[in-house]
């Protein structure tokens, strides 16, 4: 196998495992090119790295992620190379929602689905330290002729080394706390109109991926005795250097109601090292806001702060490139 194929397996096999964790279910064929289906595209064909599915929470959907991988080492990440690779994906995209080649191959036939992008830009010499989303934010979306209602979306070195330090953290809490797996969800709380489809939702979606807080529940049974414990993990990406940021998150958990679990784990794979003294002193600013109640004060005395050890995906490109022998 050449050098540069066991390294863009490399992306392949970390987006297989994160996604795995958080329920996304890999569809198979992989690497395939398929007719393109908008001549003002001016290609012949588009291609797919790898696609993956999860029932959405709300609504009666599937929704299908046509992925594109890149495993770039750090001095090829660049504006220029991250906006052609957007670009191109919005085409591959755009077109996959109207392809029947591309449905025929990976959507079950009379599904109802929903069909968007993901970039995945993996450093595969882990030397990656500039500030990503500051370079997403040089690329003008005017200059990618994205389609109206088309989501695409774009995870970095720094996301996805998050990510892959939260699933590791999540398999070894399971393991740890003795979770009852067939009864570990992660949560979307009751909104305005709309209920989650299932108690227990087996799957993250990309914009929990994506966004600041990733909350999964689970039951399991006391150590001390058989009392069946309903917990709550809450991963925070940033890092609780102010009582502002917890502030938020005491808002959330106030909001929809989550304090009602025997035991809320706010885990935190960046957290600042004083996250957990900023947090005794949202919670103090919270109560003394409500006249001091103790009621208050003791629901948020089940919430633990907890740092999480960082996890730094790394491969051997002999280890990947000798998978098929």
């Amino acid at each position: 196998m050449a050098e540069t194929e066991a390294i863009a397996r490399m992306a392949d096999k970390l987006a297989t495992d994160v996604f795995g964790v958080f329920g996304w279910e890999r569809v198979p064929p992989v690497n395939q090119n398929w007719p393109c289906e908008d001549p003002a595209h001016h290609k012949q064909t588009h291609p797919t790295d790898v696609v993956f599915r999860y029932a959405h929470p709300y609504r009666a959907v599937e929704v299908y992620l046509n992925v594109d991988l890149k495993s770039y080492a750090r001095g090829t990440i660049s504006k220029d190379r991250i906006a052609d690779a957007i670009q191109s994906l919005s085409k591959a995209t755009h077109c996959a929602n109207i392809s029947s080649p591309w449905q025929e191959r990976y959507v079950k036939p009379g599904e109802a689905t929903e069909i968007h992008g993901l970039l995945f830009v993996y450093n595969h010499d882990g030397a990656y330290d500039a500030d990503f989303e500051q370079l997403l934010g040089r690329i003008r979306p005017a200059d990618l002729a994205v389609p109206r209602r088309q989501r695409l979306y774009v995870m970095g070195p720094d996301r996805i080394a998050y990510l892959a330090t939260v699933a590791n953290d999540i398999a070894r809490m399971q393991h740890s706390l003795r979770i009852d797996t067939s009864r570990f969800g992660y949560l979307y709380p009751d909104l305005v109109t709309v209920r989650a489809r299932h108690d227990h939702v087996k799957s993250a979606t990309v914009e929990a991926l994506t966004g600041p807080l990733i909350a999964a529940k689970y039951e399991r049974t006391d150590s001390d005795g058989p009392k069946v414990l309903h917990g709550l993990l809450v991963y925070y990406s940033r890092t609780g250097r102010s009582a502002d940021e917890f502030k938020y998150l005491i808002d959330y958990l106030f909001r929809y109601q989550l304090l009602h679990y025997d035991e809320v784990r706010l885990r935190l794979p960046r957290g600042a090292s004083d996250a957990v003294t900023q947090f005794r002193q949202a919670v103090d600013d919270h109560v003394a806001a409500l006249h001091n109640l103790d009621e208050i004060r003791e629901r948020l005395g089940r919430v633990r702060v907890e740092t999480v050890t960082t996890v730094v995906p790394t491969f051997s490109e002999i280890e990947i490139g000798m998978d098929d022998r």
